[in-house]
């Protein structure tokens, strides 16, 4: 196995100091969660089928494992001016030599997929 460094996003709340997890960006957390694991699983396998990956069984478990609607698979996150960006470890969703940690990352625009969903406290 070859070496690699770990993605560690961190998000603070400056005016309640206090870090912040994705959760605290949606209304209904659990929910949301399903909604972004389901988004992310099918955005990687586009990805990675885009890629010449071949869709064995051991690729979709990997991918499916890394994606389940658990926090800790989402806690890389940050916002840019359009986008909800979450970045997965390498050989969280797929093995390593798929492509770099950077490029296994996902974006939905809040206009369209998450819609409806995002606690607007947190969406400016």
């Amino acid at each position: 196995m070859t070496g690699f460094t770990p993605i560690c996003a961190f998000n603070y709340n400056m005016l309640q100091k206090k870090k912040i997890g994705i959760e605290d960006f949606f209304y209904s957390p659990q929910e949301t969660l399903k909604k972004i694991s389901q988004i992310s699983a099918q955005d990687i396998m586009s990805q990675l089928q885009s890629r010449g990956w071949k869709t064995d069984d051991s690729l979709k478990e990997m991918l499916s494992q890394g994606t389940a609607p658990v926090f800790e698979n989402f806690s890389n996150f940050n916002f840019d001016t359009h986008n909800l960006v979450i970045y997965f470890q390498r050989y969280q969703v797929a093995p390593g030599a798929a492509c770099q940690v950077e490029c296994v990352n996902y974006r939905v625009h809040y206009s369209s997929q998450v819609k409806g969903i995002m606690d607007k406290r947190h969406a400016k």
